[in-house]
Parts: C-alpha cells; structure tokens; sequence
C-alpha cells in the first residue's frame, strides 16, 4: 500500500533551526493532519528521533531522519535535503561540526566586518535575541537603529553580498559522499528557490544527477516560483527519487502539512521505513 501524497512530509522544521515548533508540536500537528510519513529537516543540526519516537509511534507515524545541508558545488550554494537511518547517524557529527565551525569562523569575520564600517554592536545586545547567528545580528542591528526593521536588516546588511558574504555551506561532495557510506540518500532542495532559473536548475540536476545524487524536491510548500512539470520529467530523465514537503516553519500563514500535489509512486512504506530509526 502507497501513502497519499498528503500523508507524507518530508521537510519540516523546528525550534532546533529556525521553526518555532518543538519536534513533539511536529508530531502531534503532524497526526492532526493526517500525515503518516514526516522528516524533520533542521538546517545543518540533528537532535535525533528519541524524543518525538515514542510519541509517533502512538500515532502510527513513521519519523524519517533527515538534515538540510547547506552546501556549494563550485561556488554555487544551494541545499540537499538527506535522508537515513538514525543507527548511522554518528557518522554525520564530524560533518555537523565542521559546518558549525566554518559558520562560527565567519561569525567573527562579519562582527569584525562591522566594527570595520563603524557599526556598533555588542555580542551583549545581539545575546538578548539568543545565541551569535546573523539573524541575532539582524535583529541587534534594528534595535541599534541601524535599521528599521528585521526585513531592511536582513537586506541591507545580512543578505547583501556587497556588504558582506554571509553563507557559510559545505561541499556538495563531501556530504554526498559521507550520507552515502551510510546508505543514506541525498534530495536536491527547492530548485527553483535555489537556482535563478529553469536552465540552470536543468543543467545543476544534470551536472549533480551524474554525481550520484539520488534525488530532487518536486514539491515544497514555501517554493512558489516551482514548476512541478519540469522537476517531475528531470526525475524521470535521470532515475532521481522524486521527495516532496512542506518546508514548515510553524507561522500560521503557511499552508500547513503534508504535499499538495502528486508525486513518485517511490513513496512507499517500504521505501521510507527503510530509514526509521
């Protein structure tokens, strides 16, 4: 038996990046939409799955282990949605370490960056939102008058890379090759949210596809820019399992749960269970 589309999520997020739901919240909104199958996909983290395991398992909900990897392929940044088993999931410490790593690194090169074009900030003011992320700093910067809002902050100083190159990623390779050893499989995220267009969403599929990615996001409920037609005939041309989820964050203006639309007959329990942990 084949879940229905709506059954299924594979790309929800939580507290641990940047959702504002817990993974039990996940879990008990997931069963009061009848989803069957989800993922918690935080960006670059993994808590694991003991703590909302017990409490899907009440529900007959199969958790899916997964991280959204923010990486590059030769200077191009996008991200892979993986997908495994939570057994294996040690093996993919060293790269979640490395990631912080090079994120804490240029943390410090962009406070300094600002002290730089005297704008002062301290680590005190953007600690009152949290722990040093840019999006802290946004919000530090808005409260030291530097903005007017957390949008212009954003914009102006964060996603500016004639101000500063903020992305930090790892390389498409290296993850690829670290989720394999563990058997698991890696999902292009978003396409057309990560490349500018259909040509170059068609030409990264066919570059990566060759390099033995296993997958590509047909679906995603934030993605409005998302031509399903053309990333349901790129999984066909390459074999690439077809994923699909709703990018949940937890704000009330997002559409909710489970894939709205068709996609691979791939998903399947078997198919899935296979990475329940």
């Amino acid at each position: 038996m084949s879940y229905q589309c709506n059954e299924i999520d594979l790309h929800i997020h939580t507290v641990n990046s940047d959702g504002k739901c817990t993974g039990r919240q996940i879990v008990n909104k997931a069963h009061g939409e009848g989803i069957k199958v989800l993922s918690i996909t935080d960006h670059n983290f993994y808590a694991g799955i003991k703590d909302i395991k017990e409490l899907a398992d009440s529900y007959g909900i199969t958790v899916v282990p997964g991280i959204e990897f923010s990486v590059f392929f030769e200077n191009v940044y996008f991200h892979l949605l993986v997908y495994f088993n939570d057994e294996q999931a040690d093996s993919l410490r060293p790269l979640l370490a490395k990631y912080n790593r090079l994120k804490n690194r240029k943390l410090l090169e962009y406070m300094k960056k600002l002290k730089d074009e005297n704008i002062l900030i301290s680590d005190k003011k953007v600690s009152e939102f949290g722990r040093l992320s840019f999006k802290n700093i946004a919000r530090a910067l808005v409260l030291e008058g530097y903005a007017e809002n957390y949008d212009e902050a954003m914009e102006k100083y964060i996603d500016n890379t004639a101000f500063f190159n903020c992305k930090t990623a790892l390389q498409f390779a290296e993850v690829m090759e670290t989720v394999h050893s563990i058997g698991g499989i890696v999902s292009l995220a978003h396409p057309f949210q990560s490349f500018a267009s259909e040509e170059q969403v068609r030409n990264m599929v066919e570059v990566l596809a060759g390099l033995g990615m296993d997958g590509i996001e047909c679906f995603n409920g934030k993605d409005t820019n998302n031509k399903m037609d053309v990333l349901h005939e790129l999984a066909g041309r390459y074999h690439l399992i077809e994923t699909g989820g709703s990018d949940f964050h937890g704000s009330d203006s997002e559409h909710g749960l489970g894939i709205r639309e068709s996609i691979s007959p791939a998903q399947t329990p078997a198919f899935w269970e296979a990475f329940q942990g």
